[in-house]
């Protein structure tokens, strides 16, 4: 004669079934996410909770062949960085939002707000070129503190500039002040932005400003704008 399992014993069994369908959806949607993020952010979500300024290139034959390679001028950071690598130390993550939607860039360079605001900005500049800086920003509009600034070489050519704030309420007064920055004067820099490229589009989505930057020919922007003073990345 067959007997009816207990009711708890029911209960029991699909608990365990909605728990294990709970923990394949989380696995599923993971596994989901990270196919689904560009290079860029996946090598971003590696780096240690201490790093302010990160420097990146598409090394594929390289990392057909070893899988990962992790440089630095610096034997702390590097020590570091592999700990972060290796999930034995905290990951920097308060500009993981800056790199989300970079579809697979060539190059890049990322800065935390504080990094760009003290080395990137125009704190490095000479009293005349921070005269002319607080002039044009006078005359182009409100500028806010930055919480991280990224440029990218993209395959087509174009630049892309994406910096992040506290707010959302006040990222299109940015966009539109950072994209006059951008078309005029360059001091600190010499000469005028306009005679390193042009200002394709400025756009605010959410936290975030994106730039893009349609570089002369024969000029290097990511490695020409990447290092202080820079107007456009003013805090």
């Amino acid at each position: 004669m067959l007997r009816r399992p207990p009711r708890g014993l029911l209960m029991a069994l699909a608990g365990c079934l909605a728990v294990l369908l709970v923990l394949a959806t989380l696995r599923a949607v993971t596994s989901w996410r990270d196919a689904n993020r560009s290079d860029l952010a996946r090598a971003m979500s590696l780096a240690p909770a201490t790093t302010q300024r990160l420097s990146w290139t598409d090394c594929r034959a390289v990392r057909r062949e070893v899988g990962a390679v992790l440089t630095s001028d610096s034997s702390v950071y590097l020590k570091q960085a592999v700990a972060a690598a290796t999930g034995e130390a905290d990951r920097l993550t308060s500009v993981s939002d800056l790199v989300g939607d970079e579809t697979a860039p060539l190059t890049a360079a990322v800065f935390t707000g504080a990094y760009a605001c003290e080395k990137l900005a125009m704190a490095s500049a000479d009293d005349t070129d921070r005269a002319q800086a607080e002039e044009l920003i006078r005359s182009a509009g409100d500028v806010h503190p930055l919480t991280g600034f990224a440029m990218a070489s993209h395959p087509d050519g174009h630049i892309s500039v994406t910096m992040s704030f506290e707010s959302d309420a006040i990222v299109v007064t940015n966009a539109d002040t950072r994209a006059t920055l951008a078309s005029g004067p360059a001091p600190g820099q010499g000469g005028d932005f306009a005679e390193r490229f042009s200002v394709d589009s400025a756009s605010a989505d959410g936290r975030l400003v994106h730039l893009r930057l349609d570089p002369v020919e024969g000029q290097y922007v990511l490695s020409d704008l990447t290092s202080g003073p820079l107007l456009l990345a003013t805090c």
